[in-house]
């Protein structure tokens, strides 16, 4: 069903002021679940919050920083359009939460064409963040080829704690 997601979405929802209506409210008045809030005590334990504090995501939801905010008094930095990437730090000790397809209020990104190729700027930072760092993905169902260009262009030496996949098997 995923790989129908693009057009039928832009079928059902021709312009941008109609996609984006549509997606926040699909996004409005949600909560995170369980998963979230165990994500998110991660996040900020001391003894591994340093080595998983960092969110990409290609949701418009803001369910990652409701988690922290509702479970963890921490408040991330959500970096919620591509105009916000120059201020991605590695050194950052606040939990990091990086919307690689844009935010439901602010020009997400959700057709064939916009989700094509993430934005240079983005890309920077998957390669900063990528070069030091391992990959966890958690309910992604990985048929967006932005994130696969991104992810086959980094650096040899990139993901150096490895790649992981949760999933149902």
């Amino acid at each position: 069903a995923a790989q129908y997601y693009a057009p039928v979405f832009q079928q059902l929802f021709p312009s941008e002021q109609n996609q984006q209506r549509e997606i926040e409210k699909l996004c409005e008045g949600k909560d995170p679940g369980f998963g979230y809030g165990v994500l998110a005590q991660l996040m900020v334990e001391e003894w591994c919050g340093k080595h998983c504090n960092v969110v990409l995501t290609t949701n418009f939801d803001d369910m990652v920083a409701d988690a922290l905010y509702l479970y963890t008094n921490k408040k991330p930095l959500v970096i919620a359009h591509e105009s916000l990437a120059g201020f991605v730090r590695l050194t950052r000790t606040r939990p990091l939460v990086v919307k690689l397809h844009g935010d439901a209020r602010l020009a997400p990104m959700s057709t064939e064409e916009q989700t094509r190729r993430l934005s240079e700027a983005v890309e920077d930072v998957l390669k900063k963040l990528l070069g030091e760092m391992g990959l966890v993905f958690v309910g992604y169902g990985g048929n967006d080829r932005s994130i696969a260009t991104a992810l086959a262009n980094l650096p040899a030496k990139s993901l150096p704690l490895g790649i992981y996949w949760v999933g149902s098997s």
